[in-house]
Formats: C-alpha cells, sequence, structure tokens
C-alpha cells in the first residue's frame, strides 16, 4: 500500500462514528505519518465528540507540525481545560509558530502545574521570538511565573538572555535564582562568571548547587578558588555539585590537577597547601604541577572576605597525605598520589 493509500484508508477511519477507538487509532497513525495531506481532515476531527480522539487529534497535528492548525488551536486554548489543554500547548511548541508566543506566556499563569510545565517546554522551543516575552514575564508578580520564564529562556540558551538572567539571580525567591543560575548555564556566555561567583561566595545553601553546577557546565578556570571554599560545605548536595564542577574546568592543566585533588579530597582539606605540596613534588606529572600553579595563582588573586581559603601556617609534606585515616582507608601508594585518578576515591 502506497503513503497516499494509506492517509486515504486512515481519513476514511477518522470519520468512523461507530467506535472512538478506531478513529483515535487512525489520528494516531496519521500523525506518525507526518503528510501535511491530512491536516484538513484533523482539522475536522478535531471537533470530535470524543474527549481522547480529539486529545489524539491535537498530538497528530502537532506531529505534522503545518502552522495553519495554529489559529484553532489559539482559539481553543480559551475555553478547553484539563488534559486538551495541556495537549495543545505541547503541539504549539512543537509547530513552533511565534504567533503563540503570547498565548503560551498567558499559560505560564495557568491554575494547572502540568499546563505551566507544557507552556515552558513549548516556549523554550520558539527560540529568538520569545526572548522579549520571556524577559517581561520575569517581571511578573508569581515567583512560579518567574521561575518558568528563566527556564524557558535556559532551553533558548541565547546569549542576549545574559542580562536579564543576570539580574534574576537577585530575586527574592530562592527558585527563581536556582533557575536563572542553570538557565546561564545553558547560554555558554561567560560574561555570567563574574557574578555567578559572587552570588555563590554570599549565597543561601538552596541556590548553591545549581550555582555551582552552572560554573562547572560553563568551565570557567576562575571559578576554581570559590569552588574550592564551596567544598567545605556541610550540605551533601552542595559538595557533590562542587565536586562535578572542579571536574569539569575547562584548562587541561588545572583539570589535571583537579583528578588529583578530588581523587585525594577525603585527607586533604587545605587546598592551599595541596598545592605547594604538588609543586615540590618531583614525582607529580608536569601537567599536574602546572595545573597546581594556576590554581595556587587564582587562590591568591581571588578576593574572598570570608577568608574561606585558609593558607596553612605550615608547608604541607606530600607524604603526609600518604598517612591512612584510622579505621577508614588504606594508604595509597605513594607513585599513585600526584598521579591523575581516572576517578575519586570512593569512600
Amino acid at each position: 500500500m502506497t503513503q497516499e493509500e494509506k492517509i486515504k484508508w486512515l481519513m476514511k477511519l477518522l470519520r468512523f462514528r461507530f467506535s472512538w477507538y478506531v478513529r483515535r487509532c487512525a489520528a494516531r497513525k496519521l500523525g506518525s505519518l507526518r503528510d501535511i495531506r491530512a491536516v484538513p481532515v484533523l482539522i475536522e476531527a478535531f471537533k470530535d465528540s470524543d474527549y481522547q480522539v480529539r486529545i489524539a487529534v491535537v498530538e497528530a497535528l502537532g506531529d505534522i507540525g503545518d502552522a495553519k492548525v495554529v489559529p484553532a488551536f489559539m482559539e481553543a486554548l480559551q475555553d478547553r481545560g484539563g488534559t486538551l489543554r495541556e495537549s495543545i500547548v505541547e503541539a504549539l511548541g512543537k509547530i513552533g509558530d511565534a504567533r503563540a508566543v503570547p498565548i503560551l506566556i498567558r499559560m505560564l499563569k495557568s491554575g494547572d502545574k502540568v499546563v505551566r510545565w507544557s507552556a515552558q517546554q513549548a516556549l523554550g522551543r520558539m527560540g529568538v521570538s520569545a526572548i522579549l516575552p520571556l524577559a517581561e514575564a520575569l517581571k511578573e508578580r508569581d515567583w512560579e511565573v518567574r521561575s518558568s520564564a528563566a527556564r524557558a529562556l535556559g532551553d533558548i540558551g541565547d546569549s542576549r538572555t545574559v542580562p536579564v538572567l543576570i539580574e534574576s539571580l537577585e530575586d527574592e525567591a530562592w527558585y527563581v535564582r536556582r533557575c536563572a543560575a542553570e538557565a546561564l548555564s545553558n547560554t555558554g556566555d561567560t560574561r555570567a562568571v563574574p557574578v555567578l561567583i559572587k552570588v555563590l561566595a554570599e549565597g543561601g545553601r538552596f541556590e548553591c548547587s545549581a550555582i555551582a553546577s552552572a560554573l562547572g557546565r560553563l568551565g570557567d578556570a576562575r571559578a576554581v578558588p570559590v569552588l574550592l571554599a564551596t567544598l567545605n560545605e556541610s550540605d551533601g548536595e552542595v559538595r557533590k555539585s562542587v565536586k562535578d564542577a572542579l571536574g569539569r574546568i575547562g584548562d587541561p592543566e588545572i583539570h589535571a590537577f583537579m583528578e588529583v585533588f578530588l581523587a585525594n579530597r577525603w585527607r586533604v582539606k587545605d587546598a592551599t597547601a595541596f598545592c605547594h605540596a604538588v609543586i615540590d613534588d618531583t614525582k607529580a606529572t608536569p601537567q599536574v604541577r602546572e595545573g597546581a600553579r594556576k590554581v595556587l595563582e587564582l587562590i591568591e588573586q581571588y578576593e574572598q572576605p570570608k577568608n574561606l581559603l585558609r593558607p596553612s601556617s605550615e608547608p604541607l609534606n606530600a607524604k603526609e597525605l600518604l598517612r591512612p585515616i584510622e579505621g577508614r582507608h588504606e594508604a595509597l601508594p605513594e607513585k599513585e598520589l600526584l598521579q591523575p585518578a581516572e576517578k575519586p576515591k570512593e569512600l
């Protein structure tokens, strides 16, 4: 059976009035074929008496992606609720027509959490056409609308969103600040790094994990000192995010040093002392030693008002790091201590 014959047969089944199940299956199959010749009959079936069939029709039209259906969908959003509204919003996101942006912004204010989430996802697919409306949505009184707008801007990932997202790092709601940090990392724009560093040094524990992750994804070495300082946080989620971030620093030498540092984290509490120990150790690889020099230089340049990175009063001997902690670990062979580890040792 040819494609044309399949479509004709399925369009007949879509009008089969004795079984809603047959009509639903026909709509789904037409959607999977993604042929615009099915659009007129699907638009007609959008008024089907059965709720499940209408959902299948909306999903099919979204999969086909013909912008002709956008006005009908926008009108339907005015008075239809529940799962159908969610399906329409998702379909508009797949189609990607800029005409739908205003009504999708309105859907961010919906009382239905699923609809709000679908609107956020749809706006994230809209690209540049949604940037300005989403930037305005960041000023809404409702923190849930602001957080959804920040997430959608993050999905777009355009560097032009950096200024408004930086402003949102000072939002009164911690969850909005968290969403803004995640969104900034998706832009890949390092202009956000100094601000993220400042917020991480001064911020609350709720957003620290997201900010550390954002700095890791941006991979800028300037974040190393504040990440090392935050590594001493008691919150386990924050520590994990910081470790992951330190392992993603883009500089090859610093990355090699961080692999060694994180592998020995359980026996090292002072990053500055560890840097000195690595630099003085002739058994360390040149790459690791150079990484230690770079990290030490970054620490010395970093202004930390809370003095979280306290230098050791005495130089740390690398061999001291080989001593096992009683009841917890065995000592590592000296030759392994200052070599890049494939992965950190598990506790």
